[in-house]
């Protein structure tokens, strides 16, 4: 599960097969994410694999309610019979410590969606009659040790919230450097 403070968390990945030439103005990216994430950013690779090599091509990112736009100015060129194929991964930071923990967030693109998946600006369309559903997202409550109490485990008001963690849940203990 993705935790408070978790950064660069690949959301949603998808391939884009172009023959001709095509200018890509905007992706609608079904998701409420608006909740839980910040900091998007959208990048492109050679290939199916996500890495520090790849391109952050935007960062115009929004999260809103039922969907992420990410706003960009991306020019592709297939001329070869099979085209060109190019991979694009939404990343963003896991931002909001209170959170739904009881909940799951799935990213996709679905035929008829409320926005068109794919806006280009030349030639001037729209590509919405596709579906491609990314993996499913779960929360966990981070949950810090204070120490207030005594530096017992067992003691409830030593942790924030006062719970103790769940199997869902990260514990996080901090750390102290020793000179």
């Amino acid at each position: 599960p993705l935790s408070s403070g978790d950064a660069n968390n690949v959301l949603f990945g998808f391939g884009l097969t172009v023959k001709g030439y095509v200018e890509i103005s905007d992706f609608y990216i079904n998701g409420n994410g608006s909740t839980y994430f910040g900091g998007g950013r959208l990048f492109r690779s050679d290939d199916e694999i996500f890495s520090e090599d790849d391109i952050q091509i935007s960062s115009n990112v929004t999260f809103n309610a039922s969907q992420v736009r990410v706003i960009l100015s991306e020019t592709l060129q297939g001329f070869d019979a099979d085209g060109e194929t190019k991979y694009y991964f939404l990343v963003a930071d896991y931002t909001n410590e209170n959170g739904n923990v009881n909940s799951t967030i799935q990213f996709s693109f679905t035929p008829n969606q409320a926005n068109p998946a794919i806006r280009l600006s030349n030639p001037s369309s729209t590509k919405n009659g596709f579906s491609i559903v990314g993996q499913t997202f779960s929360f966990a409550k981070l949950i810090k040790w204070t120490g207030n109490t005594s530096t017992a485990c067992s003691v409830r008001s030593n942790r924030t919230g006062g719970v103790t963690p769940g199997i869902n849940d990260v514990a996080y203990i901090g750390s102290q450097t020793i000179a």
